[in-house]
């Protein structure tokens, strides 16, 4: 994660660029897809049995 302050280090010439890594992607698209493809119960009801809105 980068923060705003960071953009005063970013121009030194010792600064090193975190990488991003491919494992972390692929791990969090997969996440997201499975989220996004499961099946949405909703509603109040279903929040409470399952200790959601408490």
């Amino acid at each position: 994660k980068q923060k705003n302050t960071d953009r005063e280090y970013r121009f030194l010439d010792g600064y090193v660029k975190n990488p991003i890594y491919e494992d972390a992607v692929m791990h969090l698209f997969i996440l997201v897809k499975d989220f996004l493809t499961s099946d949405w119960e909703g509603g109040v009801n279903y929040g409470l049995q399952n200790g959601y809105l408490l």
